[in-house]
Protein backbone atom coordinates (compact mmCIF):
# COMPACT_ATOMS: atom_id res chain seq x y z
CA UNK A 1 0.00 0.00 0.00
CA UNK A 2 1.45 3.37 -1.04
CA UNK A 3 1.11 6.17 1.54
CA UNK A 4 -0.91 9.12 0.30
CA UNK A 5 0.88 11.68 2.47
CA UNK A 6 4.69 11.30 2.48
CA UNK A 7 4.98 13.94 5.22
CA UNK A 8 2.93 11.70 7.54
CA UNK A 9 5.33 8.82 6.88
CA UNK A 10 8.28 11.06 7.73
CA UNK A 11 6.51 12.20 10.91
CA UNK A 12 5.80 8.59 11.89
CA UNK A 13 9.43 7.60 11.36
CA UNK A 14 10.57 10.59 13.39
CA UNK A 15 8.08 9.71 16.12
CA UNK A 16 9.40 6.15 16.29
CA UNK A 17 12.94 7.46 16.62
CA UNK A 18 11.95 9.88 19.37
CA UNK A 19 9.99 7.24 21.21
CA UNK A 20 12.86 4.79 20.98
CA UNK A 21 15.22 7.45 22.33
CA UNK A 22 12.84 8.35 25.13
CA UNK A 23 12.39 4.74 26.12
CA UNK A 24 16.04 3.75 25.66
CA UNK A 25 17.11 4.90 29.13
CA UNK A 26 14.16 3.27 30.86
CA UNK A 27 15.04 0.16 32.85
CA UNK A 28 11.84 -1.63 31.85
CA UNK A 29 12.85 -1.41 28.20
CA UNK A 30 15.86 -3.63 28.88
CA UNK A 31 13.80 -6.53 30.20
CA UNK A 32 12.92 -9.43 27.97
CA UNK A 33 9.39 -9.27 26.48
CA UNK A 34 7.95 -12.01 28.74
CA UNK A 35 8.93 -10.25 31.99
CA UNK A 36 7.54 -6.83 30.95
CA UNK A 37 4.16 -5.75 32.15
CA UNK A 38 2.27 -2.71 30.99
CA UNK A 39 0.77 -0.89 33.96
CA UNK A 40 -2.53 1.01 33.59
CA UNK A 41 -2.33 4.42 31.93
CA UNK A 42 -2.30 6.52 35.11
CA UNK A 43 0.30 4.30 36.83
CA UNK A 44 2.95 3.91 34.14
CA UNK A 45 6.57 4.32 35.06
CA UNK A 46 8.15 7.22 33.19
CA UNK A 47 4.81 8.63 32.06
CA UNK A 48 6.45 12.08 32.04
CA UNK A 49 8.98 10.76 29.53
CA UNK A 50 6.18 9.36 27.37
CA UNK A 51 4.32 12.67 27.54
CA UNK A 52 7.38 14.65 26.55
CA UNK A 53 8.11 12.19 23.74
CA UNK A 54 4.53 12.54 22.53
CA UNK A 55 4.88 16.33 22.62
CA UNK A 56 8.18 16.11 20.73
CA UNK A 57 6.50 13.96 18.07
CA UNK A 58 3.69 16.51 17.70
CA UNK A 59 6.19 19.35 17.40
CA UNK A 60 8.21 17.38 14.85
CA UNK A 61 5.01 16.80 12.88
CA UNK A 62 4.24 20.51 12.90
CA UNK A 63 7.82 21.33 11.88
CA UNK A 64 7.62 18.84 9.01
CA UNK A 65 4.27 20.23 7.90
CA UNK A 66 5.67 23.80 7.97
CA UNK A 67 8.79 22.75 6.06
CA UNK A 68 6.69 20.97 3.43
CA UNK A 69 4.49 24.06 3.05
CA UNK A 70 7.56 26.30 2.68
CA UNK A 71 9.10 23.91 0.13
CA UNK A 72 5.84 23.86 -1.85
CA UNK A 73 5.70 27.65 -1.86
CA UNK A 74 9.33 27.86 -2.99
CA UNK A 75 8.67 25.38 -5.82
CA UNK A 76 5.59 27.33 -6.88
CA UNK A 77 7.60 30.57 -6.92
CA UNK A 78 10.40 28.93 -8.92
CA UNK A 79 7.88 27.56 -11.43
CA UNK A 80 6.38 31.03 -11.83
CA UNK A 81 9.83 32.52 -12.39
CA UNK A 82 10.62 29.81 -14.96
CA UNK A 83 7.32 30.48 -16.75
CA UNK A 84 8.09 34.21 -16.89
CA UNK A 85 11.60 33.51 -18.19
CA UNK A 86 10.18 31.27 -20.93
CA UNK A 87 7.69 33.96 -21.95
CA UNK A 88 10.53 36.50 -22.17
CA UNK A 89 12.66 34.08 -24.20
CA UNK A 90 9.76 33.40 -26.57
CA UNK A 91 9.12 37.10 -27.07
CA UNK A 92 12.85 37.71 -27.69
CA UNK A 93 12.97 34.84 -30.19
CA UNK A 94 9.93 36.21 -32.00
CA UNK A 95 11.51 39.67 -32.22
CA UNK A 96 14.79 38.19 -33.44
CA UNK A 97 12.93 36.17 -36.06
CA UNK A 98 11.15 39.33 -37.21
CA UNK A 99 14.45 41.18 -37.47
CA UNK A 100 15.97 38.23 -39.30
CA UNK A 101 13.01 38.14 -41.68
CA UNK A 102 13.55 41.81 -42.57
CA UNK A 103 17.25 41.17 -43.18
CA UNK A 104 16.54 38.16 -45.37
CA UNK A 105 13.95 40.10 -47.38
CA UNK A 106 16.36 43.00 -47.84
CA UNK A 107 19.13 40.65 -48.99
CA UNK A 108 16.75 39.03 -51.48
CA UNK A 109 15.70 42.41 -52.89
CA UNK A 110 19.35 43.46 -53.17
CA UNK A 111 20.29 40.28 -55.03
CA UNK A 112 17.26 40.52 -57.34
CA UNK A 113 18.07 44.13 -58.31
CA UNK A 114 21.79 43.40 -58.87
CA UNK A 115 21.08 40.34 -61.03
CA UNK A 116 18.45 42.18 -63.07
CA UNK A 117 20.84 45.09 -63.71
CA UNK A 118 23.63 42.72 -64.82
CA UNK A 119 21.24 40.71 -67.00
CA UNK A 120 19.87 43.74 -68.88
CA UNK A 121 21.89 44.31 -72.10
CA UNK A 122 20.86 48.00 -72.26
CA UNK A 123 22.54 48.86 -68.93
CA UNK A 124 26.26 48.82 -68.20
CA UNK A 125 26.06 47.68 -64.55
CA UNK A 126 29.84 47.48 -64.04
CA UNK A 127 29.90 50.93 -62.35
CA UNK A 128 26.68 50.56 -60.34
CA UNK A 129 26.70 49.85 -56.61
CA UNK A 130 23.43 48.67 -55.07
CA UNK A 131 22.85 49.03 -51.33
CA UNK A 132 19.78 48.32 -49.22
CA UNK A 133 18.48 49.75 -45.95
CA UNK A 134 16.13 47.19 -44.41
CA UNK A 135 14.92 49.60 -41.73
CA UNK A 136 13.57 52.13 -44.27
CA UNK A 137 13.03 49.58 -47.06
CA UNK A 138 15.11 51.63 -49.47
CA UNK A 139 17.31 50.52 -52.38
CA UNK A 140 20.20 52.92 -53.08
CA UNK A 141 21.69 53.07 -56.58
CA UNK A 142 25.15 54.66 -56.51
CA UNK A 143 28.01 54.89 -58.92
CA UNK A 144 28.46 55.88 -62.55
CA UNK A 145 26.68 54.99 -65.80
CA UNK A 146 27.60 56.07 -69.38
CA UNK A 147 24.31 57.86 -70.18
CA UNK A 148 21.15 59.43 -68.74
CA UNK A 149 19.11 56.72 -70.52
CA UNK A 150 21.00 54.00 -68.59
CA UNK A 151 20.44 55.90 -65.33
CA UNK A 152 16.68 55.92 -65.99
CA UNK A 153 16.73 52.26 -67.12
CA UNK A 154 18.59 51.20 -63.94
CA UNK A 155 15.99 52.95 -61.80
CA UNK A 156 13.13 51.35 -63.75
CA UNK A 157 14.68 47.87 -63.31
CA UNK A 158 15.19 48.47 -59.56
CA UNK A 159 11.54 49.56 -59.13
CA UNK A 160 10.30 46.47 -60.97
CA UNK A 161 12.41 44.04 -58.93
CA UNK A 162 12.23 45.62 -55.45
CA UNK A 163 8.47 45.80 -54.92
CA UNK A 164 7.57 47.51 -51.66
CA UNK A 165 10.94 49.28 -51.54
CA UNK A 166 11.70 52.92 -52.29
CA UNK A 167 14.40 53.57 -54.88
CA UNK A 168 16.99 56.25 -54.18
CA UNK A 169 18.83 56.83 -57.44
CA UNK A 170 22.02 58.88 -57.07
CA UNK A 171 23.78 57.48 -60.14
CA UNK A 172 25.95 59.97 -61.99
CA UNK A 173 26.36 60.11 -65.73
CA UNK A 174 30.00 59.84 -66.87
CA UNK A 175 31.10 62.54 -69.28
Amino acid sequence: MKPQHPSLVVAAVAACGLLAGACGGHEGAKKDPESRQTPPAGQREGSDEAGSAEQAVKEAGHDIKDAAHDAGAAIKDAAGDAKDALKDAGRDAKEAAGDMGAKVDAAKQLADVKMALMADPGVDASGINVDVDEATKTIHLKGTVPSAAQKAAAEKIARAKARGYKIHNVLTVAK
